[in-house]
């Protein structure tokens, strides 16, 4: 999961993540 959220970071996805 740390890897899928350290992509979706890069893409600037954290929005979907909170």
């Amino acid at each position: 999961m740390q890897i899928e959220m350290f992509e979706c970071y890069k893409l600037k996805c954290l929005n979907v993540v909170n």
